[in-house]
């Protein structure tokens, strides 16, 4: 019985290290993660009820923000962070937000980090046409970084991840019916 608590305090210790990391990390880029969260909320708005109560719930169980913390990270180091990475920060994460909602749908996912997702709690046509709202946000974002590189690299990646997904389906349903065989 002693191993487990201590190997439980361990891992709990491991974890209030990696979110002092985290925090210590996003410090170094406070004002411009408040500048991200305000532009992330803004353009999120919608006269909408329905958008407007899963939106309120998403924002509630946000992620650790990695995306938008490397982006802003990175044009820290190389430079200056601008309105233009501000966006592109945001494009980035309204893009992984998209997919994670889509991808709630087709997997048949109840939970996404310790909560119900959004197609549990209203259904999939709600958690699709959702992920379509922030895919068109993300590309809105992308547009305001006036760069037509950021936005052409953008649809490359959303070509690639709807590929993989057909490609990951493709693949288990070509082993479902050898297995049948």
């Amino acid at each position: 019985m002693r191993r487990f608590k201590s190997s439980q305090r361990t891992l709990n210790e491991h974890y209030m290290e990696k979110k002092e990391i985290h925090e210590r990390i996003k410090s170094c880029i406070s004002v411009e993660m408040e500048e991200f969260e305000q532009l992330f909320e803004s353009v999120l708005r919608t006269r909408v009820p329905l958008a407007d109560s899963v939106i309120r719930y998403f924002l509630e169980r946000t992620g650790k923000r990695m995306r938008p913390i490397v982006t802003l990270l990175t044009a820290k180091m190389v430079g200056q962070i601008t309105e233009a990475t501000i966006n592109g920060a945001a494009s980035l994460e309204l893009l992984h937000n998209a997919t994670l909602m889509h991808d709630d749908v087709i997997d048949k996912s109840m939970q996404r980090r310790g909560a119900d997702t959004i197609n549990k709690i209203w259904d999939n046509r709600v958690a699709v046409l959702m992920g379509d709202f922030f895919l068109s946000k993300c590309l809105a974002c992308s547009n305001a970084t006036g760069s037509l590189e950021i936005s052409s690299v953008l649809a490359d990646m959303v070509a690639m991840l709807v590929e993989g997904e057909l490609e990951q389906i493709s693949n288990i349903r070509s082993r479902m019916l050898s297995e049948e065989a």
